[in-house]
């Protein structure tokens, strides 16, 4: 009986940390995603100073659309 309990307690105990270890994983994933968005951001206004006018306009409106700034 007791190691019934014993083996019920440690099952429990490793579904808790499997469910805690992919909440951690998906968080992680999250903020490295955004973190890149960023940085493509980034690196999108920054190739749109390669034009003037309304260019750079319609380059800089097309980076906010894609990147969601």
């Amino acid at each position: 009986m007791k190691s019934n309990n014993a083996n019920d307690s440690a099952n429990e105990t490793s579904v808790k940390a499997s469910n805690k270890a992919r909440e951690q994983g998906a968080d992680v994933r999250k903020d490295a995603a955004s973190a890149k968005r960023d940085a493509d951001y980034v690196a999108a206004k920054e190739r749109c100073d390669a034009f003037a006018g309304n260019a750079k306009t319609h380059c800089l409106n097309e980076a906010k659309a894609r990147f969601g700034a």
